[in-house]
């Protein structure tokens, strides 16, 4: 994986991007740019952004390997609702059935492998990453960062619904981080997959549009 120091002051970021950016920024605060690069995909990230996600990253490591969990603070209403690897790892792999025993069954054969699919690949992109603004993926390393942040977001909220349970976690503000977070993930995809993306997005699109009456 290929990386590059971008220098923050040197208000770049926006002009370098070629005309592949999937998703044109319109100032240097947009924490997240992608393009490809042939059979790369490029990522920039704003210094802040790099920070955060890589914190992020290791919290998720550390909640995988040794079960510690990030600090929360309160919920809503001032609600205190404690974390804890048990919680967190429900949210990464949920429930595949509302009978507990099928449930139990099914995690029992199968959590182990996914959770040490997840933890290979966070693992990966730590070593393969030192934080830097700008990074290079191959297909491999897209996996791995896709897979890592997918889970990583299940730090922030349950895997079900809108409501957040805490205003923080690991000292980030859990709104803006789950944002981040997602917004990245769909950058990524914009850059490494532009047909699927834009399949996805007339989709989406279709299914908010207004109903038709056929004219007689």
């Amino acid at each position: 994986m290929a990386e590059k120091g971008l220098d923050p002051a040197s208000g770049s970021m926006v002009e370098e991007l070629n005309s592949a950016a999937t998703r044109p920024p319109d100032n240097d605060d947009v924490p997240a740019q992608t393009a490809r690069e042939g059979d790369q995909v490029l990522l920039r990230l704003t210094p802040t952004a790099a920070a955060t996600v890589r914190m992020v990253l290791r919290q998720l490591l550390d909640v995988l390997e040794s079960g510690t969990v990030p600090e929360a603070g309160r919920g809503p209403f001032g609600r205190r609702v404690r974390l804890s690897q048990t919680i967190l790892l429900r949210r990464m792999f949920p429930a595949v059935s509302a009978d507990p025993a099928i449930s139990a069954d099914f995690r029992a054969r199968h959590e182990p492998g996914v959770r040490a699919e997840v933890l290979v690949s966070t693992r990966r992109v730590l070593g393969g990453w030192t934080g830097v603004a700008e990074v290079r993926l191959d297909a491999d390393e897209f996996d791995d960062w896709m897979t890592a942040l997918g889970a990583a977001r299940f730090l922030f909220s349950p895997r079900k619904g809108t409501r957040l349970m805490h205003g923080t976690v690991g000292g980030h503000d859990a709104a803006a981080t789950l944002t981040m977070i997602q917004d990245l993930m769909e950058v990524l995809v914009h850059a490494a997959c532009p047909d699927l993306a834009r399949q996805l997005e007339a989709a989406v699109a279709w299914g908010h549009s207004e109903p038709t009456t056929p004219s007689d």
